[in-house]
């Protein structure tokens, strides 16, 4: 894909990243798993339970670059359970204000 100038996806750099670590380049694929989190790659939950990467599971590399993906997870979790609170208050909001208005 890069030999024609397109931009992988960040699902597609988590695959190549594994079949690295298949061949047992496991720098190559600790690279790659990394770019794949630059590109936007999130899936931690997946990830922590994929017998392929049981292998590096205790490298430090590994570690702290999952713990990166589970910290923006759970940062982008907490975003959307306030948005979804917010809505939920603003329409409370609005159906006490008709309440009022009747």
């Amino acid at each position: 894909m890069r030999a024609e100038g397109q931009v992988p996806g960040s699902g597609r750099l988590q695959l190549c990243a594994e079949v690295e670590l298949l061949r047992g380049n496991i720098e190559p694929a600790l690279d790659g798993l990394e770019e794949a989190f630059r590109a936007g790659w999130r899936d931690y939950y997946v990830q922590e339970r994929d017998p392929y990467w049981a292998s590096v599971a205790s490298h430090p590399r590994y570690r702290a670059l999952m713990a990166k993906v589970k910290a923006d997870v759970d940062r982008q979790r907490a975003d959307v359970q306030r948005a979804e609170a917010h809505e939920v208050f603003l329409a409370k909001l609005d159906a006490a204000i008709a309440a009022l208005r009747r």
